[in-house]
């Protein structure tokens, strides 16, 4: 399973977030993928089949249909409104506990201030929470539950802050 999701998040940094998104690292111990409004993080075809091939061949049928109900189950909650969606963020465990999180992500959260705008993501890890919550994000409706058994994803959106 492992192979097909390092094959999605791959693939999606180098076919969506690098050329239409904003990403950007903190050397090599943290990354986040952002689309802003307007942005458009949808799969071509050519990038639905970079995604299939290789994750039928490394973890067979299943799991390239738990990425496509996923991805569907997302899609669908995704909000309608203008918003800056963070796709992902991530600290290497060495460097977990410092503050390199925040580093990542409050120049986004400062620019939709600026802007007047909400920030939204969908929370696949529960641990994760306390830090979002401190972010400033609340849950936005009822978790996902892409398939039955499935970890939920929670909807949070933080409202822009006034300053």
């Amino acid at each position: 399973a492992f192979a097909g999701i390092a094959n999605l998040f791959h693939l999606q940094a180098r076919r969506i977030y690098v050329p239409r998104g904003y990403c950007y690292t903190a050397g090599d111990e943290g990354a986040c993928m952002w689309m802003l409004p307007g942005g458009d993080a949808g799969f071509s075809l050519p990038d639905y089949a970079a995604f299939v091939f290789p994750t039928l061949w490394h973890c067979g049928p299943r799991a390239v249909r738990r990425g496509i109900r996923t991805g569907a189950a997302m899609d669908s909650r995704h909000p309608n409104f203008p918003h800056a969606y963070l796709f992902s963020i991530g600290v290497r465990e060495t460097a977990r506990g410092k503050g390199l999180g925040r580093t990542l992500i409050q120049p986004v959260l400062d620019a939709c201030d600026r802007q007047g705008l909400p920030a939204y993501l969908e929370n696949s890890n529960p641990a994760n929470t306390g830090f979002y919550s401190a972010c400033g994000f609340a849950p936005l409706g009822d978790p996902i539950h892409p398939e039955p058994g499935s970890p939920p994803l929670v909807p949070m959106v933080r409202q822009p802050r006034r300053s």
